[in-house]
């Protein structure tokens, strides 16, 4: 039986707005154009057969759509430095092994475009960089088991609306450490940065007041800065005081005082997955190429540095595309950070009538459910009030953007934000743009929204990397690390 029609025209679809975006797009095969479409070759193939007979297209491999034959350049040879940068940079975020080894070398040539003797004299170099480990004839990605097992310390700011709760991302980091420790073979110890009187306290996930592990087994530590509160130079100085690694994971892109001592000394890393410049860059440029030239980008979080940065790595890519393309900003000045949220949110329920509800329900709970009621369903409870209260500060902002009629493709500054939009779509009963968000959260693949994940097992594998070998060369050139993640391609883009 042949293949639905259905599937032939929407081939045929994606062809025709590619050439009718007049975008400048570099030629690509056909099942480059089959995945991006979402058919299967053979379809895309007819498609292509048919619209280079109507003299729309041009080429036999590689398929162009500026009515010109593409010349076929050959591969560009990079010297062996940035080579061997380009190698490092795609081991440390996964992009080239396969479990906890390497690909073959023929794959690895093919994909750099280089000799088996390049590759191997590069090999030798990570390798002495302790990057990877031989394994006779093979090598093994990342961190090499000590003979001796050892410890690393995290350190985590908990109290996320009063309660011992980490935000959803933060605790994916948590989980890739975790994984990452085991393969390494390393116990992760994790402690708690906490307020107490207005002073920042370190206690054990249940609690109980701890000195911070400085031992001989102790290997070094991550902090992870997922907000400004966060930021305690006093136990930055503890942990610089036991003469270890310090790994820093700074989520929030402003988290580190500007010009703070601690982040000068050598012993001291500091690694960035979620608040550099390239997830706007790689999110705009994902959306150009699915031919959409003009896009917005919705935040209602302005306030915070990662929106901003967001938003300037996209705003760059669109501008340098040229051919009219834009980008427009629809905003609010605020913080997820600073309570206006969540102060809002109570506001609008009358004030303390969102507590009054909670303790009624707690009145008539078991006993039993009483724990876990004071340290998950209340904060879940005030995590919805502040939802609620995004989506309602929203709602101009996702008029203004619906009403532009050239607007194709919307980004938004996180999975929240990405949830209320689509919502709001369904709730006006309009047709809904191509959406984006960041985060990648577990509710974004129930609804199929297309997210950035900020590879947070790449971020794990780098620090914990650090940790057990500071002394590896490629760590000697770097105060900062940028990582960088991936678009999940969904339904809504």
């Amino acid at each position: 039986m042949g293949r639905p029609p259905a599937a032939l025209k929407k081939a045929r679809d994606y062809l025709l707005r590619l050439i009718g975006s007049g975008a400048a797009m570099s030629p690509a095969g056909i099942s480059a154009h089959a995945e991006h479409a979402g058919v299967a070759y053979m379809t895309m193939w007819k498609a292509v057969r048919e619209l280079k007979a109507a003299g729309k297209l041009q080429g036999s491999y590689r398929i162009s759509t500026t009515g010109r034959p593409p010349r076929i350049a050959p591969p560009r040879v990079l010297p062996h430095a940035r080579l061997a940068e380009r190698i490092t940079q795609d081991l440390l975020a996964g992009e080239i092994s396969r479990g906890a080894g390497l690909l073959s070398v023929k794959e690895l040539t093919a994909r750099y475009a280089t000799s088996p003797a390049t590759l191997r004299s590069i090999f030798a170099d990570l390798a002495a960089q302790r990057l990877i480990t031989p394994r006779g004839r093979h090598y093994t990605a990342l961190v090499r088991p000590e003979k001796r097992r050892r410890s690393i310390v995290l350190i985590a700011y908990m109290q996320y609306f009063g309660t011992l709760t980490l935000p959803q991302i933060e605790r994916d980091f948590l989980r890739a450490c975790e994984s990452v420790c085991m393969h390494a073979q390393a116990t992760l110890i994790v402690m708690v940065a906490r307020p107490v009187n207005g002073i920042t306290v370190l206690t054990d996930t249940r609690g109980r007041e701890q000195p911070l592990p400085a031992g001989k087994e102790i290997a070094g530590y991550i902090y992870l800065l997922q907000n400004p509160q966060a930021w305690d130079a006093h136990i930055l100085r503890q942990a610089l005081a036991a003469r270890k690694p310090l790994a820093v994971l700074d989520n929030g892109g402003d988290n580190i005082p500007k010009g703070a001592p601690e982040t000068g000394v050598p012993r001291v890393r500091v690694f960035n997955a979620s608040a550099h410049g390239r997830t706007g860059v790689q999110a705009a440029a994902y959306l150009l190429s699915k031919g959409h030239r003009h896009a917005a980008y919705i935040s209602p979080f302005h306030g915070d540095s990662w929106s901003q940065v967001r938003f300037a790595g996209a705003a760059r890519v669109f501008e340098k595309t040229g051919a009219g393309s834009s980008i427009a900003l629809y905003s609010l000045p605020y913080s997820m950070k600073d309570g206006h949220y969540w102060s809002d949110g109570m506001k609008h329920s009358n004030g303390q009538g969102l507590d009054r509800l909670f303790q009624r329900w707690r009145d008539r709970a078991p006993d039993s459910f009483h724990a876990e009621a004071d340290t998950t369903s209340k904060n879940h409870f005030g995590y919805l009030v502040m939802a609620g209260e995004i989506a309602g500060a929203m709602r101009p902002l996702l008029d203004e953007a619906a009403s532009s009629r050239r607007v194709t493709a919307w980004i938004m500054a996180n999975d929240l934000a990405a949830r209320i939009a689509l919502r709001y779509c369904g709730g006006k009963g309009i047709e809904v743009p191509a959406i984006i968000g960041f985060d990648d959260e577990i509710e974004s693949t129930e609804l199929r929204i297309t997210s950035y994940n900020f590879n947070f097992d790449a971020a794990a594998s780098a620090m914990v990397n650090f940790i057990m070998h500071p002394e590896s060369g490629y760590w000697q050139r770097r105060r900062v690390v940028e990582i960088e993640g991936r678009i999940v391609e969904r339904m809504t883009a």
